[in-house]
Parts: C-alpha cells; structure tokens; sequence
C-alpha cells in the first residue's frame, strides 16, 4: 500500500483541473492519520490558482478535515465563498444544498473558535452571505427538507442575522414545526444552558421553556443558569415569565449554598432577572447573609430592593449594612434609608443610628443624613418625620422656631426647604408674614414657592401679594402666583388676559384655567387651538400639557396632527402620548353607566 507522501506525488502529477477532485475524494477516503497532509496539499494548491474555483468542489472534505486545516481551507477560497454561499443557498439541487450546508457549518465553526478568523471575515464581506444562504435554506426547508439545515440554524440563533432573525420571529413559517422537533431533539444532546439563549426567539421559546420546566437535576439547573447574564433581555424575560412562579422558583433554589462561587453568583444574578415572589426573594437574600462571595451577597441585596414585604425586608438589609464589604454595605444602607412610610423609618432608626460608627466613610455619610433626630431642628434641613412629631407635642414652640428661622433667609436652599416643610405640614396660616415678605424676595425659587402657599390663603394681604407678584419681573414668579389665582382664588383676577402671553407656562395656566371654568366654551377652546397652532414649540409642548390635564378631547384632531408632522421631536412624541391618552378617556366615557337618576329628573 503506497504511503502518504507517495500518494501526494502521484497526485501531483495529475493535470491541475483534476488535481482538485482528486484530492477531495482521496481526502474524504483517507484515515485521521493521513488526512492533515492531504488537506494541507489542497489548501496549497487553491492559494497557487490565479483564479479561485467554485468552493462547492471542496465541501464535502471540509466535513472530514482537521480543525486547524479546515481553517487553511476556507481561508483559501475566503474571495470567491460569499457568492458560492448565495448561488447553492438558492439553488434547489440537493447536492448543492448540502454542500452550502457544509461551507456555512465550516465558516461558523471556525469564526466561533478564533477571533481573528470572524475578523477575517467581516472583512470579506462573508457574514451577509451566511446570514443569507441559511436564510434561504430554513425558508426552502418544504423543498429540500434537509435536517442540517435547521441544525445549523439552532446552532447559531444565538448570533443569528437580520434575516435568520426575521425567519426566527415571523408567525407560523412553514419550517416552525419541524424547526421546533430539532430543537426538541437537540435539547436532549446540547447542555440546557442552550434553552436560555432560545428563548428570545418565539418559534424555540416554547421548546426552551419545556426544557428548563422539565424534571432536569438540581446540576442541569445550576448548569442552564450559566446564560442567567441574557435573561436581561426583556423578550426573555417575558417568555421565561410564562413558566409561573413555581418553576421559577426551582431555577432558583434556596438552598444553593454547597454550589461553586459561579454558580451561587448564577442564582443571584437570575433573580434579579426574573419575576419571583417576595418571600422566595427574602429567602435568597438570607440565605446570603454568610456567603463567603462578595459579588453575591451584593446581588442578594438588590434582590432585597425589590421585594415589596417592608418590615422582613429591613430586618435583613440591616444584618447587611455591617457587611464587610463597603459596596454591599453601602447598598444595604440605602435600602434602610429609603423606606417610604413613617412607621418604617422609626422602625429604621436604631440601625441606622447604629451605623454612624460603621467603618466605612459611604455608610456613615448614609447614617447621618437619613437617621430620624429626635430634634428636628438637629440638621440643617429638618426631618420630616422628627418636624411631624415635633409639632404633635410642641405646636408652639415649633413654629416659632420655624418662623425664625424664615426670618433670616440668607440660605436659598435651606429656605426653599423651610417653605417645603411647612406645605408638607400645612402650616402656611402660621408663617403668613413670612411668606407676604418672601414673595418679593429677589431669589426667584424663594418667590415662586412662596405663591402657591399664599394661594391657600383667604385674607385680603395674600390676595394683593398674588396680584402683585402678576406683574413680577420673573416668568415662573408670574406663572406660579396665576396659577395659585386660578386654582383656588379665581375672582381676584382675569385669566383671559394673560391668554397669549408671550411665557408658555403663564399663558398655559390662564388657558387651563379658562377651560376648567367654561370647558365646552368657545373661548377656551380658541384659545387652545391657537397655542396648539403657535409657531414656537415651547407654546405647543405646553397646549399638549393643557390638552392632556382637562383632558379635551375637541382638541384631539389639532393634538394628532402635531403627533404626525410637527417638525420638533420632543413636541412629536409628547403629543402621540397625549393623543393615546385622549383616545383611552374616550373609550372609559364611552362605557361608562348611564345615570338613571339624570334621566329621571
């Protein structure tokens, strides 16, 4: 039996255009010994062709050629295998077909394994020419009805292009059913973890839910959640959100604390992700309490951000705020911090008093800004829940204190936050003489709060200071004070008359207010339908504000028109949302019960 190098010999003695198949039928019938000299023989002698033949020739000895030959190989015929990839993918000639097939499975295997060679690639323009021939093969699977073909598709879904995609997501193609059966099957070989990556598209997404809800070991669950990185993905998540809660929670166990460090991470990572009940969320974040991971034990506190059950909540961020490590500390601290209601705040306080000797500077700084001071008056800005209990048992005393410290506004922000304190506590009756001052303040953030607050009031003092503060020198002084005029003192002035001025917020108010008092009126209803009109776009941003807070559904025409054509983006997408929201009122007044008593009377 002749050797292998006699065997190249004999080969290249041949005339050049049988040289070629000569060697793809030698290499196919060869043994894995004798194969990589053969392969290396034929990738020389396509570099040596002036001109590159047909790449079909070749396929059938990439299936059997070795990894780092087959990359010789398609290197080699790299200028002439986007063309040759579209001309098989549409003919219908069974060996063409699978001969792309093989070419496809050749270039995307090796681009998964280098780097460099998907570069290579991309520069050879080779990716649309992939992304198209498996197009037409899994769109022609009725003609050929080739298996491999739906194989390769599955293979690489993961980095599909934009027409494999558009197949993928398309409703009932007719490759979908046999598409789903190699799916099934390919479940049953290809680790679960594969079922993650299926689920963005909706022709695999229900066989990847079947796969991830059956009964697979607690390992084949740790192993699928290796991808728990795309249940980012909103389509995912969606999909995944169809198993129930009960298959989710067996995803992700309680009980994985024997687990490597990555599979614990998984865990965490995928209940971040996905739609988990309070409980089982609380459950994951104790059971992390002592994890050795840091990573972990971070995710386990966002976890604890999202779980909705207040008080069990609090009792395990605060065991996480003394953590170790700063970032989760840190964390668990502001989870402390921005408990909503009073009674979690005062449940709140002694841990995070306690954390003001914390070691780390973040946690501290958290500790002393958000702990509840038994004197409201402790800080610079008072407590809201410590200013509310303060006034309880010291009415008096407590906005004396307030008032003086009105009394010296040398501190915009503070006073601002004074003023923000006393609406919060209805206290505007009590600090009248500060606020008929204020409001002629020169900083314009003290004056315009001062206005609503004057607004509250039914003396004849804090009716002449909002006429005044009319005629302002600044818009959102102006715009504030009508604003209090026309909410709850509509007879101290005429709102007609600011109806075209020329600040959009002013004129807005007045037209607001003029559609609140008359709203079939014609009047208000010109005056809208001109700010919508207005040339400038601040008017039409604030006409669409109007439009959708009277809810005025005789402006809807003039509103959708701006949706379709108005040259600025943000008024487009401001006017589609309160065309929508017209649309919805609408429709509820549409099934709305008629009143029999109306009807009676």
């Amino acid at each position: 039996m002749p050797s292998t190098s006699e065997r190249i010999l004999s080969l290249r003695r041949l005339a050049p255009s049988l040289r070629e198949p000569a060697l793809v039928e030698t290499l196919c019938a060869a043994g894995e010994e004798e194969r990589p000299f053969l392969a290396d023989e034929l990738a020389l002698l396509l570099r040596q062709r002036l001109r590159p033949g047909s790449p079909l020739a070749i396929a059938p000895a990439l299936d059997v050629c070795p990894r780092e030959q087959r990359r010789c190989l398609v290197l080699s015929i790299l200028p002439a295998l986007p063309g040759a990839l579209r001309e098989a993918a549409r003919a219908a000639v069974p060996s063409e077909t699978s001969a792309a097939l093989s070419l496809t499975s050749a270039a995307l295997g090796c681009a998964h394994e280098s780097p460099a060679f998907s570069e290579a690639l991309a520069r050879a323009g080779v990716g649309p020419a992939l992304d198209e021939a498996l197009d037409c093969l899994a769109r022609g699977f009725d003609e050929h009805r080739s298996e491999e073909a739906l194989e390769a598709v599955i293979a690489t879904c993961s980095a599909a292009g934009p027409r494999v995609r558009a197949w993928l997501e398309g409703d009932d193609e007719p490759g979908h059913m046999a598409l789903r059966a190699a799916a099934r099957t390919a479940s049953r070989r290809a680790p679960i973890s594969s079922a993650i990556v299926w689920l963005a598209h909706p022709a695999l997404a229900g066989v990847a839910r079947r796969a991830l809800a059956g009964g697979a070991a607690a390992n084949d669950r740790f192993d699928a959640l290796r991808s728990a990185h795309l249940l980012r993905s909103p389509a995912r998540r969606r999909a995944l959100g169809l198993l129930g809660s009960d298959h989710l929670q067996t995803l992700c166990p309680i009980d994985a604390c024997e687990q490597p460090d990555d599979a614990r991470l998984n865990v965490m990572t995928s209940a971040l992700s996905l739609r988990l009940s309070d409980k089982h969320l609380s459950g994951l974040s104790s059971a992390s309490l002592q994890d050795p991971s840091a990573p972990v034990r971070l995710r386990a506190v966002l976890a604890l951000e999202r779980a909705q059950t207040a008080r069990m909540t609090d009792e395990i961020a605060s065991d996480f705020s003394f953590d170790s490590d700063e970032r989760v500390a840190r964390l668990a601290a502001g989870v402390l911090a921005d408990a909503r209601t009073v009674s979690r705040r005062l449940h709140n306080g002694a841990s995070l008093s306690a954390l003001s000797r914390s070691p780390h500077a973040s946690v501290r700084r958290i500790a002393r800004v958000s702990a509840p001071s038994s004197n409201a008056w402790g800080t610079d800005v008072p407590c809201p829940i410590a200013a509310r209990l303060e006034l309880d048992s010291d009415p008096e005393g407590f906005t004396l204190e307030l008032r003086s410290r009105l009394a010296s506004p040398d501190d915009v922000p503070q006073t601002v936050a004074l003023l923000t304190l006393a609406d919060r506590l209805g206290l505007a009756g009590a600090i009248e003489d500060e606020l008929l001052r204020l409001i002629g303040s020169a900083q314009r953030e003290v004056a315009s709060k001062c206005a609503p607050l004057l607004g509250r009031l039914e003396s004849e003092a804090s009716g002449a200071a909002l006429v005044a503060a009319l005629g302002a020198d600044d818009d959102r002084v102006r715009a504030n004070a009508l604003e209090a005029i026309a909410v709850r003192r509509p007879h101290l002035a005429d709102c007609a008359a600011y109806a075209d001025d020329a600040n959009p917020r002013v004129r807005a108010n007045a037209i607001r207010s003029l559609v609140a008092r008359d709203p079939g009126g014609s009047e208000p209803k010109e005056a809208l339908g001109a700010m919508l009109r207005d040339r400038r776009p601040h008017h039409r941003r604030s006409a669409i504000w109007i439009a959708g807070r009277t809810r005025s559904l005789g402006s809807r025409t003039d509103v959708a028109e701006l949706a379709a054509s108005d040259p600025e983006p943000e008024v487009r997408t401001r006017a589609e949302s309160c065309a929508r929201a017209l649309d919805a009122w609408r429709r509820l007044s549409w099934t709305r019960p008629r009143d029999t008593r109306l009807e009676a009377a």
